[in-house]
């Protein structure tokens, strides 16, 4: 059995993975916009329209990297706990392939660290601009997703 890692050390090995790789690319998988009920972004002029994303993260080594899959689900108006009373849904799936510079071992511990703090970073303001634009395709107004915070 392996030892449990703290939260700063999965940190520092991420920190370590991601300087023998390099960003190739990032890629939409899937992305689709759903309006489920208009009426629920009657809010207040001048208050925000609530949203909530859950994030769904994978990871794959290959002979020449590492690769993560982000699928996430943006859930806009309505409430956090049920998503049937949602104005609209944006989901999308991105992938973000990394190359090393020479063989991983693999070590899903420390790839799971890297993919929730650099792999994160790199999707989000991809998945930040889909929800944007499907929104406005939609008809939705009002709605922004938060700029990521910092994790570590």
């Amino acid at each position: 059995m392996s030892e449990t890692r703290s939260d700063e050390e999965l940190l520092q090995q991420a920190d370590d993975l991601i300087r023998q790789l390099e960003l190739v690319s990032v890629t939409f998988d899937r992305a689709a916009g759903e309006i489920r009920n208009r009426s629920a972004l009657d809010v207040p002029s001048g208050q925000d329209v609530p949203t909530h994303v859950t994030l769904m993260l994978a990871h794959r080594f290959d002979a020449e990297g590492l690769t993560f899959k982000h699928d996430a689900k943006v859930t806009i108006g309505g409430s956090d706990e049920d998503a049937d009373d949602a104005a609209a849904i944006v989901e999308a799936s991105i992938v973000v392939q990394f190359k090393a510079e020479s063989p991983l071992v693999p070590d899903h511990e420390r790839a799971l660290a890297l993919g929730q703090t650099h792999s994160h970073r790199v999707m989000y303001p991809y998945l930040r601009e889909l929800v944007q634009s499907m929104l406005a395709r939609l008809g939705v107004s009002g709605a922004t997703l938060g700029l990521i915070k910092a994790v570590g």
